[in-house]
């Protein structure tokens, strides 16, 4: 594994096979991706979920009645059990 020594992550349950430490951080084993693009990633990801929240709920609030208009076409369409 090119010198590369892999090393373990005490909180949580990764494989101690998954990571290695290099000269500039920590990278998945095998590949170029390190640990703080994924973390990196992840944070922007939770960021933009919680701004699509945020407006589903403004939506939601400053158009009531379309919303009830859609939740009931959606009722009249669904299949009935």
């Amino acid at each position: 594994m090119s010198g590369h020594s892999p090393m373990s992550y005490n909180q949580g349950e990764m494989a101690r096979e998954y990571v290695e430490r290099r000269e500039r951080g920590c990278y998945l084993i095998g590949s170029r991706v390190s640990l703080e693009s994924i973390v990196s990633i992840d944070t922007h990801l939770r960021r933009g979920e919680k701004r699509f929240d945020e407006l589903a709920r403004a939506s939601r609030e400053a158009n009531p009645l379309l919303y009830a208009k859609l939740e009931a076409a959606k009722n009249a369409i669904a299949p009935r059990r």
